[in-house]
């Protein structure tokens, strides 16, 4: 039996090697392999039993777990939608005094925290702004450098506990209040090196 798959397991290295050449070369090994007098089904299902039943229980968990984790990370990019208020590009501009455009170059060069919709329309959360100086606030632009080049990932940081950092406090509500700015580039840093 594991002749027949060492034979087969060897044969798949091989490019040229078509599925039905497979195939074929398997039909004769199992017809070499299969006991004098035993029916070739009972054979096969024997076969079945012994290597493929082995391997879909594994198949089904890591189905299982994938789904499981895409439900986590749907659950967690709603949670972070959620946290605060966002702007769409147009209000982001009419709030800050600039043009559409400038906000999208700020994006695109990665100067701002944004994230797509389910429409498509790009969102910006207000808490990266000092409201009342309507500016960026302190240390964002220097972070933003440090992550990962993925609007999630930025989210995330920001908006997830750190440690290391602090054992309450996320990286915004530390920059919000001005506190260590230099120890939050650098956990973004260190994010960003993880990331990689």
């Amino acid at each position: 039996m594991l002749a027949l798959f060492a034979l087969i397991s060897a044969s798949v290295y091989l490019v040229v090697v078509t599925t039905a050449t497979l195939a074929k070369t398997a039909a004769e090994q199992i017809a070499k392999l299969r006991p004098a007098g035993e029916p070739a089904d009972a054979f096969l299902e024997a076969v079945a039993e012994n290597y493929i039943a082995r391997e879909l229980p594994r198949k089904a968990e890591r189905a299982r777990l994938l789904q499981r984790a895409r439900a986590r990370g749907a659950a967690l990019k709603a949670k972070l939608q959620q946290d605060g208020e966002f702007l769409s590009s147009e209000a982001l501009a009419e709030f800050l005094g600039i043009r559409r455009q400038a906000i999208d170059g700020r994006r695109k060069s990665g100067k701002l925290v944004a994230w797509r919709d389910q429409r498509g329309h790009w969102q910006f959360p207000l808490w990266q702004f000092d409201l009342e100086k309507k500016t960026l606030l302190p240390g964002i632009a220097e972070c933003l450098r440090e992550l990962p080049d993925d609007d999630w990932s930025r989210l995330l940081f920001f908006l997830s506990v750190d440690e290391v950092l602090s054992e309450k406090e996320r990286p915004i509500d530390l920059l919000r209040e001005g506190k260590r700015i230099d120890a939050v580039i650098k956990s973004a840093g260190r994010y960003g090196r993880h990331g990689e």
